[in-house]
């Protein structure tokens, strides 16, 4: 039912690595022709995983999907961010197809259902020229996971929000099956809808809520994000834009 046309086609399935994102890089660097599009590196335990802005991503072994696509996407530079939309997408997918609700992106690209954060991601382009020859795509989703860290509050997983343990083979298949199509259609060059989907999940687009600049709250509304990835935020009347690194939210 959920058969793949060509991601996850080559996988190279670890039994533990420090970060499956550095993986590939070297893999990149070493021996790039053997690498097809749509390649899966997966692990079941990941020592060392990286979110965003720097921070870890933490996960109890074998019970969770860490793994990371390496995508030939065939961009220009600044067209780089709808590599992260499609991944989000597809995740948001793959959960609806699961019956999980309230979902939504958390810009960039992170996951939550509710207040609650599910999946992370991380991108790394390799570049040449003027455009990106590989994207690798680290993704973490929680799945059976159901103690998390003092410091990881807002963490959850499918097996805590509805109470049922999946195999992670047969799950990781699906969440596949589920980012190959939103990959295909923007190979299909169906940009519009993609954007279009990916504002219509984005938390606080067109809602006004409390956000965090400069160390002080302040009430903003989300407009839209720029193609490179940039937050559009208009608050006190003027339209703002911002890195990860300089706007926070506020749940």
């Amino acid at each position: 039912m959920y058969d793949c046309l060509f991601l996850g086609s080559q996988i190279i399935r670890l039994d533990e690595v420090d970060s499956t994102n550095i993986y590939a890089t070297n893999l990149i660097k070493n021996q790039s022709k053997i690498i097809t599009d749509g390649m899966i590196i997966y692990t079941d335990n990941q020592t060392n995983g990286r979110g965003q802005r720097g921070s870890a991503w933490e996960t109890t072994p074998n019970k969770n999907l860490t793994f990371s696509i390496v995508l030939k996407p065939n961009l220009l530079i600044n067209e780089q961010f709808i590599l992260s939309k499609i991944c989000a997408l597809g995740i948001l997918d793959f959960l609806t197809d699961l019956n999980i609700k309230n979902t939504s992106i958390k810009w960039p690209n992170d996951i939550y259902v509710g207040k609650q954060k599910i999946a992370g991601m991380l991108l790394e382009n390799t570049l040449k020229n003027s455009k990106i020859e590989f994207c690798i795509a680290g993704i973490g989703v929680n799945i059976n996971q159901t103690v998390f860290n003092e410091h990881l509050q807002q963490a959850t997983s499918l097996q805590l929000i509805t109470n049922k343990s999946y195999d992670l083979k047969s799950i990781l298949n699906q969440l596949l099956f589920f980012i190959e199509k939103r990959y295909l259609q923007l190979k299909a060059g169906k940009l519009q809808q993609i954007n279009k989907d990916y504002l219509n999940h984005l938390l606080g687009y067109n809602t006004e809520r409390t956000y965090l600049i400069n160390n002080q709250k302040v009430l903003g509304v989300i407009n839209g994000v720029t193609p490179s990835g940039k937050l559009q935020l208009t608050h006190e009347n003027n339209l703002h834009e911002y890195d990860m690194k300089e706007i926070g939210f506020v749940f």
